[in-house]
């Protein structure tokens, strides 16, 4: 190992005496030496532009990342407004529906329901009638777990209330 440093500078320092009395010799040493500053600049030139690349998909990625997660918790929270508006509209007598002024409040919380539907709708967010069938958590958000008359949970894999 240290015979071969030794006859690397043997040969170096025998190129620079040569290179000094001869100007060809120098000047392809100079062309040597410009070709490989220049493949190295182009190196960290293509590493450079593959690395903005890489950061302009990342960011482009995590953008359409934080806009989808903002659209889904507002749809899980307008869900949750439909789910009570539709249960209050479930809960009212027929004596109550039979009020006039009653039943004008009310085919104003209908219209309001059937519109909040339609915006759903529209956006690609549908009712999924699961109710008596197979669990699938592709579909399925968080089921909740119910409990037997002995106490203990009762996990069916099949849903027992079906919520928008």
């Amino acid at each position: 190992m240290i015979e071969n440093e030794r006859l690397e500078e043997e040969a170096e320092e025998i190129r620079r005496e040569t290179a000094e009395g001869s100007p060809e010799v120098a000047e392809h040493d100079l062309v040597a030496d410009l070709q490989r500053q220049l493949e190295e600049a182009n190196s960290k030139v293509l590493y450079a532009a593959a690395e903005i690349q890489n950061v302009r998909r990342r960011l482009e990625t995590e953008k359409q990342q934080a806009a989808n997660y903002a659209t889904t918790q507002f749809a899980r929270d307008m869900l949750a407004i439909k789910d009570h508006l539709e249960r209050a509209l479930s809960a009212v007598s027929e004596e109550l529906r039979g009020d006039k002024v009653a039943s004008s409040f009310l085919a104003g919380m209908e219209s309001t329901a059937r519109e909040l539907e339609q915006v759903f709708t529209r956006h690609g967010i549908t009712r999924i009638d699961a109710m008596g069938e197979q669990l699938d958590p592709t579909y399925s958000w968080k089921p909740a777990a119910t409990t037997h008359s002995t106490g203990r949970p009762r996990i069916s894999g099949i849903p027992t209330q079906a919520v928008l």
